[in-house]
């Protein structure tokens, strides 16, 4: 949210910088994320000032150049060539002496240098509007009136208007500081100052009001303020307004609808105004009917379910309530008469419309948070007596206010003593009820020990002891909060379960191997799951995009994937923890998984080496070591019940930007950890005896795999085999069809004797042999 300083210091006199008011705001939780200068006028007109001209002639060797002196308040008068047809001796003109950079309409930014111009000397330039920003006019140069102060900055005479914008971050739940007034009443707090807005007398005028209202849904719309204004003219804002409404981004139309722009942020009440000549009959709140159809400001025909909440006439809909309003009924360039609409809507009904559209706007972001019930007649004074000023127009008739149920105040019981514990602080009382008086919140000190809060309900989340324990200590200050001088460390893995701790051992593991964690969002796109038939859907979804609770952890991780190779990042290795989702027998079911993805070059290239790709084997030993830490052991001649390592499929490809070739393990991490894990281990000797090795070369079918190799090998040698290892495989015709070449190496060991040549030869014969009987091996000697 976009708050301009100098429209907070129209409501509120602090006498604080820009800055200061940066860091008072941030304390109190109003986060300051940056501030940015603003120019109503680009440049500023910096270095422009008001001139006389003494002199003028014509130029001797050009006939539409004319040669001037120039009297700026300097010791000297300037000569200046200038082309415009209208300069003329004793104009007050704007003049850009050397060095000023002028930012004109349209184009780039120039310096003015020292130059001859057909032989003449120029010390600057006579300016018109077009040149310096000031508008689109070139006919010739800017003539001041008589009165303009010669060499007086023409900023300063132009009473230029440059501005500070504060960017806050707003939480959810301070939709009471959705305005520069909700801003201004923190600062009241903060501060001795005091907010200033002023009092509207109720607006009557002749006759009656055309228009009647009906609110035929008092739960969704308990309040509904309206008035009549005739012969207006949309004529373009006055220049203040269009300055303010220009620093927070919103681009000035006319007044009608900058009005009511001004007015929303101002207040933080909404305002929308119809044009009144294409309402048919009444305006009448109420529900859509399902399938029922308008086209709104956006030109997009939005179609109804039949819960939103509609501003309709007496034929069709005009608006969609609190969210966006409708093509046909809003005002234009030829608008003589309006029907401005105040309106406070339940903030739960307008989330859920605005997010069934995916729309996001103004009104909807402050009416999703909660308004204020009570300020919508006072709004609409405010935005009439703004229309009336520069629009012209009149009332006809009374205002309109329906509001059968009147929004009462939060009224309970709070203790000092219990803020005094809870927030630490030695606040006395007397500071506790100046704090929440400034925050407009009644206190009666029924005694010394309770007393009774009557909050105003714009602050929708103050309802409890606990909501007014927090906005005491925001205004009373973090920072003055006492703290003990020797503070005990405590011992952060004490109270973690076992698994807590194996996730980050394994976390850890993983990270310093180079992968780098990620966490995305477990809302995904119902197109990206694996079984449409059990997937959760959301009731109310943000959109389409978010509208599921995955069933897999890849859909979201790709996205990811996806958003580094786009931005030339392609050597990937992540890893997540998370949860994947079913239903299942009608009930939900969800699951921890630990998701790996690969992809690229195992390292950045380098002179010393050619880059290698990653690929199956890279991530299938960062898998097996990731067991041996969880004291698993993986059988990789079988199928895995904890565990998948696949190829990226290529339909994936189709649905998410992704390239090249992608690898992922996809473990079970919940049950992997659902069962103590055995941590014991014994501790061997150092060997006494040597280790052997032999190595044999094995032509065997293309289709017999390395696991048949080892199961042979161990039942043959048994606890004699150490270790075993595949270091070479050849495939070729001299091989014939169908078959490949294996090298494997076998290390022997006997913890009680030396082997004998004899032992060793009658060993490797009796492998040999198996290996010829059970899989059809030739040995190649």
């Amino acid at each position: 949210m976009k708050v301009s300083y100098n429209w907070l210091n129209s409501i509120i006199d602090t006498g604080l910088t820009a800055v200061q008011i940066d860091e008072l705001l941030t304390k109190c939780g109003l986060e300051v994320e940056g501030i940015e200068p603003f120019e109503s006028i680009k440049g500023g007109l910096k270095d422009l000032v008001v001139g006389l001209v003494v002199e003028r002639e014509k130029h001797p060797d050009a006939d539409r150049l004319s040669v001037t002196k120039v009297d700026i308040g300097g010791d000297e008068l300037l000569s200046i060539v200038c082309g415009a047809p209208n300069v003329a001796k004793g104009q007050k003109v704007i003049v850009a002496p050397i060095g000023t950079i002028v930012h004109p309409t349209v184009g780039e930014a120039f310096e003015i240098k020292k130059a001859k111009i057909r032989g003449q000397l120029s010390e600057g330039m006579i300016c018109a509007d077009d040149e310096v920003g000031l508008g689109s006019n070139h006919d010739g140069i800017r003539v001041l009136p008589d009165d303009a102060p010669i060499g007086l900055a023409l900023k300063e005479y132009l009473k230029l208007e440059n501005d500070e914008v504060l960017e806050i971050g707003l939480t959810p739940n301070r939709g009471d500081a959705a305005s520069v007034l909700g801003v201004a009443r923190d600062l009241q707090a903060l501060t001795n100052s005091k907010v200033n807005i002023k009092d509207y007398p109720t607006l009557k005028g002749e006759g009656s009001n055309p228009i009647n209202v009906n609110v035929l849904d008092l739960t969704d719309c308990p309040r509904y303020s309206g008035i009549y204004i005739k012969g207006v003219s949309p004529i373009a804002s006055p220049d203040w307004m269009q300055n303010r409404l220009k620093a927070i981004g919103i681009k000035p139309k006319n007044i009608l609808v900058d009005a009511t722009n001004y007015v929303l942020h101002e207040l933080g009440q909404p305002i929308h105004a119809f044009d009144a000549d294409k309402i048919e009959g009444n305006i009448n709140v109420r529900k859509a009917v399902k399938g029922e159809k308008m086209v709104t400001l956006d030109d997009q025909i939005r179609q109804f379910e039949g819960f939103e909440l509609l501003i309709c006439d007496d034929k069709k809909p005009l608006a969609i309530a609190g969210v966006f309003g409708g093509k046909d009924s809003g005002v234009s360039e030829s608008t003589k008469n309006i029907f401005i609409e105040s309106a406070y809507f339940h903030p739960a009904s307008i989330r859920k419309t605005a997010k069934s559209f995916g729309l996001n706007t103004d009104a909807s972001f402050r009416y999703e948070r909660g308004t204020d019930p009570e300020i919508t007649v006072y709004a609409l004074r405010r935005v009439a007596q703004l229309i009336m000023e520069t629009a012209g127009g009149a009332v006809l008739g009374n205002e309109i206010d329906v509001y059968p149920s009147k929004a009462q105040n939060h009224d309970f019981e709070i203790s000092p003593d219990n803020i005094r514990k809870l927030t630490g602080a030695p606040i006395e009382d007397e500071q506790i009820v100046s704090i929440l008086e400034k925050l407009e919140i009644v206190v009666n000190q029924t005694s010394s020990t309770n007393w009774q809060v009557s909050v105003p309900p714009r602050k929708h989340d103050v309802l409890r002891e606990i909501d007014i324990v927090e906005e005491v200590l925001r205004i009373y200050g973090y920072d003055n909060v006492p703290f003990k001088q020797h503070l005990q460390i405590a011992n952060t893995s004490a109270g973690q379960s076992f698994r807590h701790q194996l996730r980050q051992k394994v976390g850890s593991f993983l990270a310093s191997n180079g992968y780098n964690e990620i966490l995305t969002n477990p809302l995904s796109n119902i197109n990206l799951q694996n079984d449409e038939t059990t997937t959760i859907g959301l009731l109310n979804p943000l959109s389409s995009e978010l509208g599921v609770l995955r069933d897999n952890m890849l859909s979201t991780a790709l996205a990811a994937v996806a958003f580094n190779q786009n931005r030339k990042n392609t050597n990937i290795k992540f890893f997540e923890f998370g949860k994947v989702y079913n239903l299942l027998n009608n009930e939900t079911q969800e699951e921890e998984r630990l998701l790996i993805v690969v992809s690229g070059n195992q390292s950045s290239e380098s002179w010393m080496e050619k880059p290698s790709p990653i690929g199956y084997f890279n991530i299938k030993s960062i898998v097996e070591e990731i067991f041996i830490k969880l004291n698993r052991k993986i059988d990789w001649s079988k199928e895995n019940k904890w565990l998948k390592i696949e190829k990226v499929a290529a339909h994936w490809f189709k649905q998410i930007d992704i390239k090249g070739e992608i690898w992922f393990a996809d473990i079970a991490w919940g049950k992997l950890t659902a069962f103590p894990i055995n941590k014991t281990f014994e501790v061997a000797n150092i060997p006494k005896f040597p280790e052997v090795r032999r190595d044999l070369s094995l032509v065997i079918d293309k289709q017999t795999d390395y696991n048949q190799l080892e199961l042979i090998s161990k039942k043959v040698i048994g606890k004699q085999l150490k270790s075993m290892n595949l270091f070479d495989v050849f495939e070729g015709e001299s091989l014939g069809e169908n078959k490949k070449s294996y090298a494997v190496s076998f290390t022997l060991y006997d913890e009680e004797k030396t082997f004998t040549d004899k032992e060793i030869e009658r060993t490797m014969d009796k492998l040999i042999t198996s290996f010829e009987k059970e899989l059809s091996a030739i040995i190649r000697r």
